[in-house]
């Protein structure tokens, strides 16, 4: 019997082209993969949004990516001819909210499926074979993020600063994150490889402990073009919706399972596999670490993508 892999993507920006490159993805011999939209809004708010956005983009190699990235959007006959099976959902808690409703409608994930991709969709895959690597364990070596395990007592007297990193034996791991974000023990929960038993561990849901802003029925990007400098009434911004996050790094760090969590990048936002959007863009740079994901995007090969 073949082993079961998932991917849930968060709808909210639909570039065809991310779908396409998920599905594209080669698969070893021995998994077959199911692959799940879980929207928060129906794509056809997205085609003007983009179109308008694109638009005022200049010719630098960021802001290329994000043409041919948004070069068509999805409608959700076009996904279902890919393979995706499709879900609307209400934006009640953001992005975290988009695995618990996956969760909700298939209670027996952990018997069915062994490993889930929880991805955004304004990501840029480089390449066909990220799933054939890690599902197949195809790395000698992998980063580790050594500052989030500075509590664990073989660690405690060695204070990693907040951007030591190290290769480690590919090994055990919980977690792959695509990139480490770059100063923090966290983990941005943009791009990241689950295996379904640490998901069960915690209780088969992520902590929505005080996550506030609510967006049901709302399609409107709010704080989308910058980050964290949009703020609705309340107060409240799109960061609010990054708490179900730092609530599974406490709850790893009181287990020690923070040394099973490895990335396949130590730069924010980038990998040789993938190039992760900011609040839509790939040419979004407005984060303290945004000129360094702009080097390091430089520095790759792409021209086989640029042309």
């Amino acid at each position: 019997m073949k082993k079961k892999f998932a991917v849930i993507a968060s709808g909210w920006h639909f570039p065809l082209k991310f779908y396409e490159q998920i599905a594209e993805q080669k698969i070893p011999e021995d998994w077959e993969v199911d692959y799940f939209c879980i929207s928060h809004r129906d794509p056809s708010f997205a085609v003007e949004e983009k179109k308008n956005i694109i638009s005022q983009l200049g010719d630098g190699r960021l802001s290329q990516l994000d043409k041919i990235l948004y070069k068509e959007i999805a409608t959700v006959e076009k996904l279902e001819s890919l393979g995706w099976q499709y879900f609307l959902e209400p934006n009640n808690s953001g992005d975290w909210a988009v695995t618990n409703q996956w969760l909700d409608r298939y209670p027996n994930y952990a018997e069915e499926y062994e490993i889930l991709l929880l991805t955004h969709d304004d990501n840029f895959l480089i390449g066909d074979e990220l799933f054939l690597d890690v599902l197949s364990g195809r790395f000698d070596t992998l980063i580790r993020n050594d500052y989030s395990i500075n509590h664990m007592p073989e660690h405690v007297s060695k204070n990693y600063g907040p951007g030591d990193y190290s290769q480690q034996p590919f090994g055990e791991w919980n977690v792959i994150s695509n990139a480490i974000v770059t100063g923090a023990a966290n983990l941005r929960g943009s791009f990241d490889f689950f295996k379904t038993s640490v998901i069960k561990d915690m209780g088969g849901k992520f902590s929505m402990e005080g996550v506030w802003l609510d967006r049901t029925e709302e399609t409107d990007n709010m704080g989308m073009q910058y980050h964290g400098e949009s703020y609705p009434e309340g107060g409240l911004s799109m960061k609010d919706w990054e708490k179900p996050m730092q609530e599974f790094f406490k709850w790893a760090n009181d287990l020690d399972l923070l040394d099973t969590v490895r990335y396949l990048s130590p730069i924010y936002r980038v990998s040789n596999y993938c190039l992760e959007g900011e609040r839509g863009l790939l040419s979004n740079r407005a984060t303290p670490q945004g000129k360094l994901y702009e080097k390091h995007v430089n520095d790759l090969d792409l021209e086989n993508i640029l042309g």
